[in-house]
C-alpha cells in the first residue's frame, strides 16, 4: 500500500500533530492541507475566508487535495470541513486511507480556547459561543466523518504519539 493517509476530524482534535508523528513512524512526508492552502493563497485561512467566503475556500480545498494526491505515499492532515464536499470524501476513500480523529466537544472547545490564548485564531463558522458551535458542527459532521473514515481514534485522553500508534496498528493490515 503506497497510498496517501488522510486524517479527518473537527478542529483541534490533533490532526496536524498526529500527522507529523505518523509520518515519522512511516518514514514518509506529511502535509497540513490548511498550511498548504495558505501558502498557495498567500494569506491565512481567516483572511481568505473574509475576502472570498467559505464557498471559495472549499473550492481552494478541492484544488489543494487534488495537488497533494500527486505526492503518492504521504500523510495528510486535512481541514475540519473537508468532508462537507461529497467529492472530497469520495476522492480520499478511493485514493487513500482515511482516519477520523475524534474528541468530545468539551475537549475541542478547551483546546480551541488554549489556541486562542496562544494567538492562534480560527475563523468562526457560525458565530455562536465556542462550545455551542463545536457541539452543533460536530453533530452535523459526525455522519460525514463516519462515511469518510476507514477507522476512528478518540483523541481525548491520548497523546499524539499514542494516536499515531493506534493508527499504525490499523495500518498493518493495509501495509502487508
Amino acid at each position: 500500500m503506497k497510498k496517501p493517509i488522510f486524517l479527518v476530524g473537527y478542529r483541534c482534535v490533533g490532526k496536524s500533530t498526529v500527522a507529523f508523528h505518523l509520518a515519522r513512524m512511516l518514514d514518509v512526508p506529511w502535509v497540513d492541507l490548511d498550511r498548504d492552502m495558505e501558502e498557495h493563497a498567500g494569506c491565512s485561512i481567516e483572511e481568505f475566508v473574509q475576502r472570498h467566503g467559505w464557498d471559495a475556500f472549499r473550492e481552494l480545498e478541492i484544488f489543494s487535495l487534488q495537488r497533494v494526491l500527486k505526492a503518492g505515499f504521504i500523510v495528510v492532515a486535512t481541514g475540519g470541513g473537508i468532508v462537507t464536499r461529497p467529492e472530497n470524501i469520495h476522492t480520499m476513500r478511493a485514493q487513500g486511507l482515511v482516519f477520523h480523529l475524534d474528541a468530545m466537544s468539551e475537549t475541542v472547545a478547551a483546546r480551541m480556547a488554549k489556541d486562542h490564548k496562544n494567538g492562534v485564531v480560527r475563523p468562526a463558522l457560525k458565530g455562536f459561543s465556542a462550545l455551542d458551535e463545536v457541539q452543533e458542527i460536530m453533530a452535523s459532521r459526525a455522519p460525514l466523518y463516519a462515511e469518510a473514515a476507514h477507522g476512528t481514534v478518540k483523541t481525548d485522553h491520548l497523546s499524539p504519539e499514542d494516536v499515531a500508534l493506534e493508527i499504525m496498528q490499523t495500518l498493518k493490515q493495509y501495509l502487508q
